[in-house]
């Protein structure tokens, strides 16, 4: 009996491989498209960057604590050049709630319980000169 090539590579892609689909306005994926042809880049390597940039933010994050998101945005707003105003906001995904409010970081009064817990992920946001900071957090773990 013949080798089935083809056979052997169905069997092997559907063990080892899958697929990431997504659906967006055609306006938005024809700019994708033209941005991946002006790089020269197919679109699957765009989606695999993207997905290496997600996974190393989140391996990045994971060990993370709350201190460690206070120490990076001081350091990256207050500067001797620039001291923009910089709050922060604790959302805690197990209890479903905001745990702190919009916290000034000049005002830091966390707990050290608070301090030291690790986040699961933060997002800042720019709203006119402040920075909003929210880091989402599991009290429970």
């Amino acid at each position: 009996m013949a080798f089935d090539e083809r056979g052997y590579k169905d069997k092997w892609n559907k063990e080892n491989m899958k697929q990431v689909k997504a659906s967006y306005k055609a306006e938005f994926v024809e700019e994708f498209k033209e941005a991946c042809k002006t790089l020269e880049i197919k679109q699957s390597d765009a989606i695999r960057m993207a997905m290496n940039e997600t996974i190393k933010k989140a391996e990045e994050n994971n060990n993370m604590t709350v201190a460690d998101v206070i120490h990076e945005m001081k350091n990256k707003h207050h500067t001797t050049v620039e001291h923009r105003e910089v709050y922060l906001s604790i959302w805690d995904n197990r209890l479903d709630e905001t745990l702190i409010k919009d916290m000034n970081l000049d005002n830091d009064c966390l707990s050290q319980f608070i301090s030291n817990h690790k986040i699961e992920t933060y997002e800042e946001t720019t709203v006119k000169d402040a920075i909003f900071v929210k880091v989402i957090i599991n009290l429970i773990n």
